[in-house]
């Protein structure tokens, strides 16, 4: 448990947002799933920015080639499936919560829309 906790520490200090290869690679080398160390890093960079020592305002601008792969993925399905969502990230090179982010958006502001032009 103690080295567990030393490495994912280590880990955080390198980056406070790893990839998805970077969360692969800490989960086989500590024979946990990939879920509990994203929670693992999603809670220390809470408890980091309670103490004031981190930020977490994290913001992620996608470009025009990367818009585009995530409009075509939600034209086939706005609610994808993690397993999909996991795909995503890996092909554009961020974390899975951005992509979580901007699907969620994209159905508010659809609905938004889709409102507005009913009244």
């Amino acid at each position: 448990k103690k080295v567990e906790q030393s490495y994912l520490s280590t880990s955080f200090e390198r980056s406070p947002y790893p990839s998805n290869e970077e969360i692969d690679e800490i989960a086989n080398y500590l024979n946990v799933s990939k879920a509990k160390v994203e929670n693992w890093f999603k809670q220390h960079r809470h408890i980091q920015a309670k103490r004031g020592l981190f930020s977490t305002k994290h913001r992620r601008l996608f470009n025009e080639s990367e818009l585009s792969k995530l409009e075509e993925n939600y034209c086939m399905n706005p609610k994808p499936p993690r397993r999909k969502l996991d795909e995503i990230s890996k092909v554009l090179n961020c974390v899975i919560s951005h992509i979580k982010n901007w699907f969620l958006n994209k159905r508010k502001r659809q609905k938004r829309l889709f409102e507005q032009k009913i009244q």
